[in-house]
């Protein structure tokens, strides 16, 4: 009975590490869009759909890879349940890597321009 409590215990905190990440990570996403289109507010069309298409992508993966790992990690043990937290952070370093990038290229794009 013991074994099977610490189950649902280790299932719940890995549920609400999983959408704690999921939260965190829309919400950089979203600041980070609108610094892009505030940097690239006069740069081309082309520049800002290519940053949001990018960005839409990557929190489609995101989002996806976080439900699966916090359904996988329900029948698994706490091992399972470390590794997702940490596959969703080192996915928000992705996100973070790859917006920065977008916008580090939209703001040469708009300075190139002028």
């Amino acid at each position: 009975m013991k074994v099977e409590r610490s189950k649902v215990v280790v299932t719940a905190a890995a549920a609400a590490v999983a959408a704690a990440a999921v939260v965190v990570v829309v919400v950089v996403v979203v600041v980070v869009v609108v610094v892009v289109l505030v940097v690239a507010a006069t740069a081309a069309v082309v520049v800002v759909a290519v940053a949001a298409a990018v960005v839409v992508v990557v929190v489609a993966v995101i989002v996806v890879k976080s439900s699966s790992n916090s359904s996988s990690s329900s029948s698994s043990n706490s091992r399972s349940s470390r590794s997702s937290s940490s596959s969703s952070s080192s996915s928000s370093r992705v996100v973070v890597v790859v917006v920065v990038v977008v916008a580090a290229a939209a703001a040469y794009y708009n300075q190139r321009k002028q």
